[in-house]
């Protein structure tokens, strides 16, 4: 979308699929139930997907979820009295709640009604205790890149044969490949008998002049098409 990373549709389709089967109406749980799965659920689905571009896919998703909610709760009435008087208890127009209870359409179509809207709106479900995707979807917009891509992390040679993208300080590739007798951290190609004797050995004891793990990390460079050793004193 925009040269952004959406929701394909196949993704948005499991997602509702999913949604159905928390929301049967013939489950028999509360609805405290129903709403505690779907946060569980919504919300890991939601961070998955919290650096696309999805927010306009995400308000039709809870407008859909608010609708199936609402027909859960109807057929729980059951009967058209119990109906109205949920509808009214709630703050819908006696009338209008009288005529909705009366009506002999089915409870998918009882829950697109003005009545249940007015009696179950967004806020109600709030206190309910569901959790809106679009809300949560804005309080991920603050991390523009993932949190992982840091420009000091160690290159395994994932990148590409011309190594990391991020630029090496001046003061690292100045540094000869040893300089030193501590070795900072091993890499595959290193022998156990290359280790000090505080490794080797297991010994907890750290030696006063390993440097701290920041400049360890920007230490890592590749040499010769394998990972050795980097020396420093």
């Amino acid at each position: 979308m925009n040269g952004k990373p959406g929701i394909s549709p196949k993704s948005i389709t499991r997602a509702k699929e999913k949604i159905r089967q928390i929301t049967r109406r013939n489950r028999g749980v509360s609805l405290t139930q129903v709403i505690i799965e779907l946060n569980l659920f919504l919300m890991g689905w939601l961070t998955y997907y919290r650096f696309a571009a999805c927010r306009f896919e995400l308000q039709c998703l809870d407008e859909w979820i608010r609708r199936k909610l609402r027909c859960y709760r109807l057929k729980q009435c059951k009967r058209g009295s119990t109906v109205a008087g949920f509808l009214k208890k709630l703050g819908a127009s006696p009338s209008l709640a009288h005529r909705v209870a009366s009506s002999g359409k089915g409870w998918w179509r009882l829950s697109l009604t003005r009545p249940s809207h007015q009696a179950m709106s967004a806020d109600w479900f709030g206190i309910q205790g569901l959790k809106p995707l679009v809300l949560k979807y804005d309080s991920f917009k603050h991390e523009t890149k993932p949190p992982y891509t840091n420009k000091y992390v160690r290159w395994c040679g994932r990148t590409g044969p011309r190594g990391p993208s991020y630029p090496i300080p001046h003061w690292v590739r100045s540094q000869p490949r040893q300089i030193g007798r501590t070795p900072l951290f091993p890499f595959s190609s290193a022998r156990k008998s290359d280790l000090p004797s505080h490794q080797s050995d297991g010994c907890p004891t750290k030696p006063k002049n390993v440097l701290p793990c920041e400049v360890r990390q920007a230490l890592a460079v590749k040499a010769g098409g394998k990972m050795h050793f980097i020396w420093a004193t």
